[in-house]
């Protein structure tokens, strides 16, 4: 994305950065990378936040590692974050101002790439049904066909079925602080327990892709 010129993501990092203490935002950026290594080496099915490995011979982070030994306490529900500046900024986000100025933040930042590439927005209003549509149509133009409630395309060269799917969660409106993610997974060949995995969120729109060589899956995935 940033060899394209896109950078919102970027400023958005240094923003991060930005409001954590100088001793805690030292190795974010090692964090963040070996964070993306394991989840890309293992096609998606670790959660470096909790430490959780599914399967052998992935890719796992010494680093990682030692940040959940000496991992806090954090007063919020859910697995604390791994790397102390997170748990910093989380604890700010929990104030509605704050958060309201990163929005704020966030939109000026999109304005001014929507400028400079010429991104058009009248084919979408803001409903989550409408970001669906666009997801498809995308994925049509690569070659990808609709299959039950996904999109379906095999791989001749290497033998690899991939299915596209958009899950825009709860709600019907994309709000500013609505995130959207990539959801990656290999399903594993003739395996009975290799079932696609289903990805449901309350807020934000995840976009996934799954990678099989078993047909009999790649005619069953219903993700929406």
């Amino acid at each position: 994305m940033e060899s394209r010129g896109f950078g919102v993501f970027s400023r958005f990092q240094q923003h991060f950065k930005n409001e954590c203490s100088d001793q805690t935002k030292v190795s974010l950026d090692q964090f963040w990378d070996e964070s993306a290594r394991e989840y890309v080496c293992s096609a998606g099915r670790v959660d470096s936040e909790s430490r959780t490995f599914p399967i052998s011979g992935t890719y796992r982070s010494n680093y990682l590692d030692e940040l959940a030994k000496s991992r806090k306490p954090f007063p919020c529900a859910g697995t604390p974050p791994l790397h102390p500046c997170l748990n910093e900024y989380a604890l700010k986000s929990r104030s509605v101002d704050f958060e309201a100025s990163i929005i704020r933040l966030m939109e000026e930042f999109k304005k001014s790439e929507i400028k400079r590439f010429g991104i058009r927005a009248d084919s979408w209003a803001g409903s989550k049904k409408d970001a669906r549509r666009l997801f498809v149509e995308l994925m049509q133009a690569r070659g990808f066909k609709k299959a039950a409630k996904s999109l379906i395309k095999v791989c001749r060269s290497s033998g690899l079925t991939f299915g596209g799917f958009a899950d825009a969660g709860g709600g019907h409106i994309v709000l500013p602080y609505h995130s959207t993610s990539l959801f990656l997974q290999l399903i594993r060949v003739n395996s009975l327990n290799s079932r696609p995995t289903k990805c449901s969120g309350d807020s934000g729109i995840i976009l996934g892709l799954t990678a099989s060589r078993a047909p009999y899956w790649a005619s069953r995935l219903t993700l929406s």
